[in-house]
């Protein structure tokens, strides 16, 4: 599963959320107003499928890595289709390898 895409300013408050910082402190922080910033919640509880911040801080936090790995797998997903089919020497056999080993790391690591 990839992780969902978040605007710059969402993952920024989704950051703060993460810290335990109320709306007030996040619209100081972001110099937003607090309805801005109730709203950048709203699209990160609906992205990460939440109900609210009690849910949201209840979900484990993936590591660096973890979302380094999404963002390989999803760079090497884009690259599989501009390459030609070719024989099997064909470089797309190793990337399909690789993207095949990394959805099974990746679905170890949410599981």
């Amino acid at each position: 599963m990839t992780p969902p895409r978040l605007t710059r300013r969402q993952q920024q408050a989704h950051d703060l959320l993460q810290r335990g910082c109320s709306d007030k402190q996040i619209a100081r922080r972001l110099r937003i107003t607090p309805e801005t910033v109730a709203g950048h919640c709203q699209a990160v509880y609906a992205a990460l499928n939440v109900a609210n911040r009690r849910a949201l801080l209840a979900r484990p936090v993936p590591s660096s890595a973890h979302h380094q790995l999404h963002a390989l797998r999803d760079e090497l997903a884009a690259e599989l289709p501009r390459l030609p089919a070719r024989p099997l020497s064909d470089p797309s056999i190793l990337i399909r390898h690789v993207l095949a080993r990394l959805d099974r790391v990746l679905a170890a690591l949410e599981s």
